[in-house]
């Protein structure tokens, strides 16, 4: 599945201090994208779906998985979301 539109993703050094569940940004000091869950800032979905940041599709053997996609006309993003159906 690919998002419909191009969601904003703020770029910073350090988390923010008050976030809203379902927050993202992405953490330019560990060079990752962070999503906040469960209370927490983590680099994976919640529920052990790997996070994927990178051009090419991501090799794995996971049947669930969220994949940004750098690098697209330039700096653009394009986010993916595999759910294991076909």
């Amino acid at each position: 599945m690919k998002f419909l539109a191009t969601p904003e993703i703020p770029v910073l050094a350090q988390a923010p201090a008050s976030p809203d569940e379902g927050e993202m940004y992405y953490d330019s000091a560990l060079d990752t994208l962070r999503v906040y869950a469960e209370g927490a800032w983590r680099s994976h979905v919640s529920d052990g779906q790997p996070l994927f940041v990178s051009a090419a599709d991501p090799v794995t053997d996971a049947e669930r998985y969220l994949w940004v996609q750098t690098g697209i006309n330039g700096t653009d993003m394009t986010f993916w979301v595999e759910d294991g159906t076909v």
